[in-house]
């Protein structure tokens, strides 16, 4: 198995990265209830806050595996770790702290969390491809995108979420790969 997983390792990166996650990000969008409500939704429902805390606990190991090892060839090893420990802390806050209309301290924490963690993870990203242009524009424009349909609709949509986190995935994936 091992000998699989080493022949096939960029296979697998991509397959993983442009195949299941977007799929799984897709099948949020379209359980969700497309575009109104965000992924936070889904983690407070009770029929799919299991399902949905398992598939992003998944999606954020896989992220904090392909900044690990694209992060190895441009930073310090220390750095690394430090960065995708305070990732992997935000996230996990933002994932296990619910948004509830009636606790407005835990609705806070966890809007707080959230914008840390996707702050975090921009500076990350900037830091880890400092060479990568094309993906650098790519992003801004994903990022651009996200900010005008959240303006106008005034609030974080799960659109605007779905299309972050495929690009996202994506671009890391295939620089994952490269490396």
């Amino acid at each position: 198995m091992r000998e699989f997983i080493h022949q096939h390792e960029k296979h697998l990166i991509i397959f993983t990265g442009c195949i299941l996650i977007p799929a799984a990000f897709l099948a949020c969008m379209l359980i969700m209830g497309y575009p109104y409500d965000n992924l936070t939704g889904l983690l407070n429902d009770p029929v799919w806050r299991i399902p949905s805390h398992i598939v992003f606990l998944l999606m954020l190991t896989w992220l904090c595996f392909c900044l690990y090892r694209i992060g190895m060839k441009t930073i310090p090893k220390e750095l690394v770790l430090y960065d995708l420990g305070i990732l992997a802390l935000l996230s996990v806050v933002c994932l296990f702290l619910p948004y509830e209309e009636t606790s407005q301290l835990i609705s806070g924490l966890h809007i707080v969390a959230a914008y840390s963690a996707f702050i975090w993870m921009n500076i990350i990203f900037w830091r880890y491809i400092p060479n990568q242009t094309a993906m650098r524009n790519i992003y801004l424009l994903l990022l651009l995108f996200a900010l005008l349909h959240s303006l106008t609709r005034s609030a974080v949509t799960g659109l605007s979420e779905v299309v972050i986190g495929i690009g996202i995935s994506v671009m890391i994936s295939l620089l994952c790969a490269r490396t």
